[in-house]
C-alpha cells in the first residue's frame, strides 16, 4: 500500500502511469502473478523514467520499467526483449518487467546467471582447479544498468563475492579492489573485462553495523575503525580516479533538485542547504589522498581482532574527510531510524575520531555532504516515512552546518559570519523590525560568495513565521525596501480584491548590509495546476498595471547582452559547438534588432515558476531584485521559456506543458491586454537560449543540452516557428 506521500507524489506525475505500482511491491507481485517481491533498488526521473528491482521468493533479480506512453511504445519493440518470454509486458501500466540476465548495460549477466555456463566463467576468472559445478549463487544487491552483487558459496560455505558492473564502474571497481588487496584487506581471485565482472575471496568475520546486529557497536571497536582508516588513508598509492572538490559541490546540488522532484517542501529545505555546502566546498582547500569513497559501519567486519575493510568499488584520489563524514552521517541516519539514540552515535563518532587521529578541518562539510546525499534514501529504500526521515537529515545538516567554528567565511562579505551568530543579530533584527525573534541559530537559504546571501529568521510563536534578511557585498540596499513598500500602497498588498501580493518589508540592519522582509506563505508553483497557472499570468498582469516605481530601465540591447555573455560562456566550454551557438546568437540579435520598441512598464525581469508562491487563492510574487522598466514580454517569454526547459528537461518533450503556458497567458489576458504575439515569443527564444549555458552547469540539466541547442536552431531559423513555441 502506497503512503500518503507517495500518492501525491503520483499525482504529481501523470505522465508515469506505471510510477504507483513500481513503488508498492504486493501490487506489483499480484500484477506480475507470482510470490512476495522485496523491493531492492529505485531509480526515479520525474516524467521520464522509474527503474524498479526486486528480488524474488526464489532468489532471482527482477527489473521492471515505467515510462511514458509513446516510450514505452518504443521499449516494448527490443527484439531481444520481444523475444524471451520471460519479459512481461504491462502496457496499461506502461511498465515491463525483465529477469537480471537480459539486462543490456550488464551484459555479463547473460552468462553468469546461466546455471550451466556461470560456473565454467567463475573458474576461469578465478584461474582455479576447484570444483564450481555444484556452486550456489546468493544474490545480495541488484541496481539495474548498474551492477550486481552476489555472495558465491561452495560446498556450503561463503566462497567470494561477485560484482557485475556496468561499463562506466568497471575499471574503478577493479583499481579499488587491487588496492584493496595491496591493503591487506579481500584478496581479488580474478576479474574478466569482457564481462565487466571481479571476484574477491569472501572475508569471514563480525559484522560491526548497527543494522546488521541490531544493537550498537563497542566504541573500542569503533576506535580501531578509526585507526585502520587512518593507515589506508596514509598509504602513498594515488588511484586515477578522484574525487574532486567540484565534484562534490554538484553531488549536493544534484542531489537537492532530486529532493525537490520528490518533495517541494524537502526541496526548498535542501536547496537553499546545498547552495550554501556547495560553495563551501569548493572553496576547500585539501591535500588529496586515497580514499575508500564509501566508507561506513557496513562496509567493515571484524576478522578476529582486525578489522577488515570492504566494497573498494569507489576508492579514488580525494579528501580524507570524504571518509570520516559518510560514516558519521551513516550514524546520524542510524538515528533517524531509531537503531541508535543521538548520544550513542555522537559517542561512536568521538571513539571513531580517537582511533584515526587529528581530524581534518573539511570534517563538518563531508558530515554535512554524505548526509545530503543521504535525504532522499527513504524514498529509494521504500519507507513509509521518507519525508520525515528526510527532514530529520537536513535538521542534522543544518545542525552541523551552524555550529560555532562551522559558520561560513567569505572575505567579500565578513557581516555573513555576524549574521549567522544569534547572539550578535537576534538583538539587531528586534530593533529593526519591532518583532519578537525566536531564539536558536538562522538558517543560511543561500548563499552567492562575495555577493549576497539569505537567511531565514524564525519569529517567536508556533506558528512558523520568519523573516528573510537579504545580506549584499556591496552595501546595504536601500532601494529594495522602497521597491516593496510602493508596489504593497499600490495594491500588491495580498488582500481583496486581487489577492497578488509583495512581502511587506521589515526594515533593515545597515551594519550587516541587510534588510528584512516577511516570510510569506504558500507552496510552489505547480505547472501540472492549470487554475494556479492562471491566477499566476494575472498576477504577472496586474505587477504589470502599476505604474512603475523605479527609474532603473532594462533594454532590448541588455537582454541581447546577457544572451551574448550566455552564449559565449557556453561556447567556451562546448568548442564542438561553437558553429551551432554563433548561428543562434545571430539569429536571436537579427530578431531582437528587428523588433520594434513598445511600451514600456514596471517588469520582474526573471519571472519564472520558482518566483510565485500559491498561498490559496492568493498569488505571492517573490525576488524582485532585478525589477526595471523595460518591455513587458520579456517576463511572459521568460516565463514560458522555463516551462519549455522545464518540460524538456523533466519529459524530452518540449511541448509537455503547453496547457499550462496556454493557461498563464489567458490568466494575463484576463487583466491586461497580451503584447503581440511577436514580441513574446522573440523573448521566449531568447531565453530558452540562455538555458543552454544554464543546462552545462547542473548534472541533472546536461542531459538536455543538445536537445535545447537544436530547439533554439528550430525556433530563430523558422520564419512560421513550430506550435509550440508560439503563445
Amino acid at each position: 500500500m502506497l503512503s500518503p506521500a507517495d500518492l501525491r507524489l503520483c499525482s504529481r506525475d501523470p505522465a508515469l502511469p506505471g510510477l504507483p505500482l513500481l513503488l508498492d511491491a504486493a501490487a506489483m507481485a499480484q500484477a506480475l502473478g507470482c510470490a512476495a517481491l522485496t523491493p531492492a533498488y529505485l531509480r526515479y526521473k520525474p516524467g521520464v523514467s522509474c527503474t524498479a528491482s526486486f528480488l524474488t521468493a526464489e532468489g532471482q533479480a527482477l527489473a521492471v520499467h515505467a515510462y511514458p506512453a509513446d516510450r514505452y511504445d518504443e521499449e516494448s519493440r527490443r527484439p531481444r526483449w520481444r523475444r524471451d518470454p520471460a519479459v512481461i509486458r504491462l502496457p496499461q501500466h506502461g511498465a515491463i518487467a525483465i529477469p537480471a540476465r537480459l539486462d543490456r548495460h550488464l551484459r555479463g549477466l547473460d552468462r553468469l546467471l546461466d546455471p550451466d555456463k556461470g560456473p565454467r566463467h567463475l573458474r576461469r576468472m578465478a584461474r582455479a582447479r576447484l570444483d564450481l559445478a555444484s556452486c550456489r549463487m546468493v544474490l545480495l544487491r541488484y541496481k539495474p544498468g548498474r551492477r550486481l552483487v552476489a555472495r558465491i558459496d561452495l560446498d556450503g560455505q561463503p566462497w567470494a563475492v561477485l560484482k557485475v558492473m556496468g561499463e562506466a564502474d568497471f575499471d574503478r571497481a577493479l583499481i579499488g579492489a587491487t588496492a584493496a588487496m595491496a591493503q591487506g584487506q579481500a584478496p581479488l581471485l580474478g576479474a574478466d573485462s569482457r564481462l565487466r565482472a571481479i571476484l574477491t575471496a569472501w572475508i569471514p568475520g563480525r559484522p560491526v553495523c548497527p543494522e546488521m546486529t541490531g544493537h550498537a557497536p563497542d566504541p573500542a571497536v569503533v576506535a580501531q575503525i578509526g585507526a585502520a582508516l587512518a593507515a589506508l588513508h596514509g598509504d602513498p598509492f594515488r588511484p586515477a580516479a578522484d574525487w574532486s572538490a567540484e565534484g562534490d559541490a554538484e553531488a549536493v546540488l544534484t542531489a537537492a533538485a532530486d529532493l525537490g522532484a520528490l518533495d517541494p517542501d524537502l526541496g526548498a529545505r535542501a536547496g537553499g542547504l546545498a547552495a550554501d555546502l556547495a560553495a563551501r566546498l569548493g572553496r576547500a582547500r585539501v591535500t588529496p589522498g586515497l580514499v575508500h569513497g564509501d566508507f561506513s559501519a557496513d562496509q567493515v567486519v571484524m576478522a578476529g581482532d582486525r578489522p577488515v575493510i570492504l566494497d573498494w568499488d569507489n576508492a579514488g584520489c580525494g579528501d580524507p574527510a570524504r571518509d570520516l563524514g559518510s560514516f558519521l552521517a551513516r550514524l546520524d541516519a542510524q538515528v533517524a531510524d531509531a537503531l541508535l539514540t543521538q548520544p550513542q552515535a555522537d559517542n561512536l563518532g568521538a571513539a571513531l575520531l580517537q582511533g584515526y587521529g587529528a581530524a581534518p578541518g573539511t570534517l563538518p562539510l563531508h558530515h554535512a555532504r554524505a548526509l545530503l546525499l543521504l535525504a532522499g534514501e527513504g524514498f529509494r529504500l521504500r519507507r513509509g516515512d521518507w519525508p520525515a526521515r528526510g527532514r530529520a537529515l537536513l535538521e542534522r545538516v543544518e545542525a552541523i552546518l551552524h555550529r560555532p567554528g562551522a559558520i561560513p567565511t567569505d572575505p567579500d562579505m565578513p557581516q555573513l559570519a555576524a549574521a549567522l551568530d544569534p547572539v550578535r543579530v537576534l538583538p539587531a533584527l528586534r530593533r529593526a523590525s519591532g518583532l519578537q525573534m525566536a531564539e536558536g541559530a538562522p538558517a543560511l537559504l543561500r548563499h552567492k560568495p562575495g555577493r549576497r546571501a539569505l537567511i531565514r529568521y524564525p519569529l517567536a510563536g508556533a506558528d512558523g513565521a520568519a523573516l528573510l534578511g537579504k545580506l549584499r557585498a556591496k552595501g546595504p540596499d536601500r532601494r529594495m525596501p522602497a521597491l516593496h513598500a510602493a508596489l504593497r500602497r499600490a495594491g500588491l498588498d495580498g488582500r481583496a480584491p486581487h489577492r497578488t501580493g509583495i512581502p511587506r518589508a521589515r526594515g533593515a540592519v545597515d551594519a550587516l548590509n541587510m534588510w528584512l522582509q516577511d516570510e510569506v506563505p504558500g507552496g510552489p508553483l505547480d505547472p501540472g495546476d492549470t487554475a494556479a497557472m492562471a491566477r499566476s499570468g494575472a498576477a504577472l498582469a496586474r505587477l504589470h498595471a502599476v505604474p512603475a516605481v523605479t527609474d532603473r530601465r532594462w533594454s532590448h540591447a541588455d537582454e541581447g547582452a546577457v544572451l551574448d555573455h550566455a552564449l559565449s560562456q557556453a561556447a567556451s566550454g562546448m568548442p564542438d559547438q561553437a558553429g551551432a551557438l554563433q548561428a543562434i546568437r545571430g539569429a536571436a540579435q537579427a530578431a531582437l534588432a528587428a523588433l520594434p520598441p513598445g511600451p514600456d512598464c514596471g517588469i520582474h525581469r526573471d519571472f519564472y515558476v520558482d518566483q510565485v508562491l500559491i498561498d490559496g487563492d492568493r498569488v505571492w510574487l517573490v525576488d524582485l531584485d532585478l525589477y526595471a522598466i523595460g518591455d513587458p514580454g520579456i517576463d511572459l517569454g521568460n516565463f514560458l521559456a522555463h516551462l519549455d526547459e522545464l518540460a524538456l528537461r523533466r519529459t524530452g518533450d518540449a511541448t509537455a506543458l503547453k496547457a499550462a503556458g496556454q493557461a498563464f497567458l489567458r490568466g494575463y489576458a484576463s487583466i491586461r491586454p497580451l503584447p503581440e504575439a511577436h514580441r513574446i515569443r522573440v523573448f521566449r527564444h531568447l531565453s530558452l537560449a540562455r538555458h543552454i549555458w544554464i543546462s552545462t552547469r547542473f548534472a541533472d540539466r546536461r542531459h538536455s543540452t543538445q536537445a535545447l541547442i537544436e530547439l533554439s536552431l528550430k525556433a530563430l531559423a523558422d520564419a512560421d516557428p513550430p506550435a509550440l513555441l508560439t503563445p
